[in-house]
């Protein structure tokens, strides 16, 4: 950076998966500045499993190394496949297809602390503030504003990166009308040591158990953890005495082994080993049709599609929006010739959010509509029929996520840039004759 260049100054608010992923991607860009906002006052130790897709490590692997993501996952013993059961036999019904790819990449499920304390440890010193409670954003002509709520406010930033997840203040202050609602439905969650169930012929695989709108998993984590996610539906006077990330105590395990009394023994077998059961009411707001506003704003990971508990892929889709912000700032920057024949690089945001817009919001908007289809279709052809006529129905229409799964963001990016080519040959030729980059004039309409 040469003497009097001002960096690209980048605000990450939130320091959740995505918003700590975001920092260590954006860190990597020439001549940025990046700083992190936190609420709390350290890293919150809260979640439960997480499920490492495809997506997850083609993404993380480019700043993440690679064994270090592997150390803290498991994979199993059918190339880590879910496997569904029968409710009540445990037979093996169906066996989610894989992917042909190496054994380092191949997904894996793990745990969100070990999962978060890796991310941290690739974020540059000092880079994070905790206590740091957003209240607001204050819009200028030339930048954002960050106000907290003890009444101070930040300096003014290029752009600001919203990652405060799915009760994102930010979001509402922009959508006031998308508001939160609950689902209908409460996940009951844990995570515990696997010596717990040692005495159990452990099976050694994701299992998936699912029936009139009930579904459970069971898997090993990786680190010698084993974990249970089991989704019930609950009337919201129910959910309304729960508290996200809170133990319930025994009244959560006696209402888990009541529910499955007549399912797969195993399944209670589990359930009786555990010391406790944390609740987590699931909820939802519409989601974002556009991700960014102006050239100073955009949000990724829940702020941007907010639903809890989506085919275990919610991380995934905040990683995934990171990359693609990375790509865009990356194509759109001009490391362009000052006079003393320095090179320096400058972004155009207008341009990068837009090309991250295209990215990622027509995938994203397909997988809110198969979430909605999905529900529908379990409803109508799932619920009271006899068993026998119940497992040939979920083979036809149990959920068709694997092109969730396989969605390769990278190759999505390629295809956007590739499409609006000229708009990023006419950039670079500003750059090259203004110092500035393509004007927002010229800026096709969303």
């Amino acid at each position: 950076m040469t003497a009097g260049e001002e960096p690209f100054d980048i605000a990450v608010i939130g320091s959740g998966l995505a918003g700590t992923f975001a920092t260590i991607a954006l860190s990597h860009l020439p001549n940025v500045k990046i700083t992190s906002y936190e609420k709390t006052d350290a890293p919150k130790e809260v979640g439960a499993w997480i499920s490492l897709t495809n997506a997850t490590f083609d993404v993380l692997s480019n700043f993440v190394d690679i064994n270090s993501l592997n150390r803290i996952a498991f994979k199993g013993d059918t190339n880590n496949e879910y496997l569904t059961r029968h409710w009540k036999t445990g037979e093996v019904i169906f066996r989610q297809p894989t992917f042909n790819r190496p054994r380092p990449f191949v997904e894996a499920r793990t745990h969100r602390i070990p999962l978060h304390d890796l991310l941290l440890s690739y974020v540059p010193p000092d880079v994070i503030h905790y206590s740091h409670d957003v209240k607001n954003l204050s819009l200028q002509s030339d930048g954002t504003i960050i106000n907290f709520t003890d009444g101070t406010s930040s300096r003014k930033h290029d752009l600001v990166v919203v990652a405060d997840g799915i009760y994102s203040r930010i979001r509402r202050q922009f959508y006031p009308d998308g508001k939160i609602k609950y689902k209908g439905l409460v996940a009951y969650r844990s995570v515990f040591p696997a010596s717990l169930v040692s005495h159990l012929e452990v099976k050694e695989d994701t299992s998936v158990w699912v029936k009139d709108g009930t579904v459970i998993f069971l898997s090993r984590l990786g680190l010698d953890q084993y974990g249970i996610v089991a989704i019930l539906s609950e009337p919201e006077s129910t959910a309304s005495q729960l508290s996200w990330d809170k133990s319930t105590g025994n009244w959560g395990k006696h209402r888990l082994v009541e529910h499955f009394a007549e399912w797969d023994p195993y399944i209670n077998d589990v359930i009786k080993s555990i010391p406790e059961i944390r609740a987590y009411p699931l909820e939802q707001a519409p989601w974002l049709s556009n991700l960014v506003i102006e050239d100073k704003i955009v949000f990724i990971g829940d702020a941007g599609h907010p639903t809890s508990g989506i085919y275990g892929s919610g991380a995934s889709f905040g990683f995934s929006d990171v990359w693609a912000l990375y790509r865009a700032l990356q194509e759109t920057s001009s490391n362009y010739w000052i006079k003393n024949n320095t090179p320096t690089f400058k972004y155009n945001a207008k341009l990068a959010l837009f090309l991250f817009n295209e990215t990622r919001r027509y995938f994203l908007q397909r997988v809110e509509q198969q979430v909605s289809i999905d529900s529908q279709v379990k409803r109508e052809n799932l619920t009271e029929i006899d068993d026998k006529e119940w497992t040939d129905r979920y083979l036809i229409v149990r959920a068709g996520g694997d092109w969730i799964r396989s969605h390769n963001v990278e190759l999505e990016f390629q295809k956007v840039r590739d499409q609006y080519l000229n708009l990023l040959q006419k950039n670079v030729t500003s750059f090259k004759t203004s110092g500035k980059g393509l004007s927002t004039l010229d800026l096709p309409k969303l």
